[in-house]
């Protein structure tokens, strides 16, 4: 009997939280989660909104197509917008997370999007591009204690427009990594690259991006003839890797950091037996070409996975419209 009561009780709560707003502690909770993704190469997160408008999730109720685009500032500081696609929510989104036929009469499309988030989770299934969310919903403290879930969550398929490119997808199925060719390694924390080069408007590619560690190969270093260019790539990317095995290398200043760099650079070379004195393009290529390895192997990722972006797709790759993914 208690447990029907518990069941009834529970029951009662989730129709007032379809047809009510809330100003729980709980959403409250919730909207001081969300945060903006940062521009990274470790996935396509960017491409998905973390949070609906009221409008957006009234047009997923009534299975529009929910186009998005993505806005930015020229060098000249003039807003301008570039279209990513065409959203749209999976079955599972109206069986179980949209309100019924009467509650949306209320004029509930509101009080759902302040309930709605970005899991900043990226998936494929039949070779489309996924973004899974979350309704989470006011009251999910009550569901807990009577052993019911608050949360659930459901997929919302990117239709990307023709101008974006995704190398790879063909062979996924589910949870992946999708790395964007045009943005630096280290994100925000770059140290290497200048703000001219991270900054969109200006359609530069970062000297850290994968395009760049890629293309600076074997022949590339056979073709150099400064050493000390090499040297100095050699540090470059000790420092980078540093970076990327949790290190504050970003926060540094130019003195600690060529310190610090002189320091890996020494402690490489006794791991490789060789003398800094004796360094010659076989040794460089083996150097770099060994901490390229390192990286890429801290990244997840394998050189072949990388893809060779032909000369017609170089503008989409500086804009950002050229990825490729990886399977988790």
């Amino acid at each position: 009997m208690l447990k029907f009561v518990s069941f009834l009780f529970i029951s009662v709560i989730a129709s007032l939280d379809l047809a009510y707003a809330s100003s729980s502690s709980d959403a409250e909770a919730l909207e001081d989660s969300f945060h903006d993704v940062k521009y990274t190469n470790r996935g396509a997160e960017f491409l998905f909104p973390q949070r609906f408008t009221d409008e957006q999730v009234q047009c997923l109720f009534d299975k529009q197509p929910l186009l998005i685009q993505n806005r930015f500032k020229d060098a000249a500081d003039e807003v301008f917008d570039l279209p990513v696609g065409a959203l749209s929510a999976e079955e599972k989104f109206y069986r179980e997370v949209m309100p019924n036929r009467l509650q949306l009469i209320t004029g509930t499309a509101a009080r759902y999007a302040s309930k709605i988030r970005f899991a900043n989770a990226v998936e494929v299934h039949n070779g489309a591009l996924q973004g899974l969310y979350e309704y989470v919903s006011s009251y999910d403290s009550l569901y807990s204690m009577a052993g019911y879930g608050g949360c659930l969550s459901f997929l919302v398929q990117l239709r990307l427009d023709p101008s974006y490119v995704i190398y790879g997808m063909e062979n996924i199925e589910g949870r992946c990594r999708v790395f964007n060719m045009r943005e630096s390694i280290l994100g925000d924390k770059d140290f290497l690259s200048s703000e001219r080069q991270l900054n969109m408007a200006n359609r530069m590619l970062p000297v850290t991006s994968l395009h760049y560690l890629k293309s600076l190969d074997r022949n590339w270093v056979r073709q150099t003839n400064e050493i000390g260019r090499l040297a100095g790539n050699t540090k470059d990317w000790l420092l980078l890797l540093h970076a990327l095995q949790g290190n504050n290398v970003h926060g540094m200043d130019e003195v600690n950091r060529q310190h610090i760099a002189d320091s890996l650079y020494e402690k490489f070379l006794t791991g490789k037996e060789y003398a800094a004195n004796e360094m010659n393009l076989a040794k460089y290529e083996d150097c770099l070409m060994s901490l390229r390895q390192s990286i890429f192997e801290k990244l997840g990722i394998r050189e072949d996975q990388i893809p060779t972006v032909p000369a017609d797709k170089i503008v989409d790759m500086c804009e950002g419209r050229v990825f490729f993914a990886v399977a988790e």
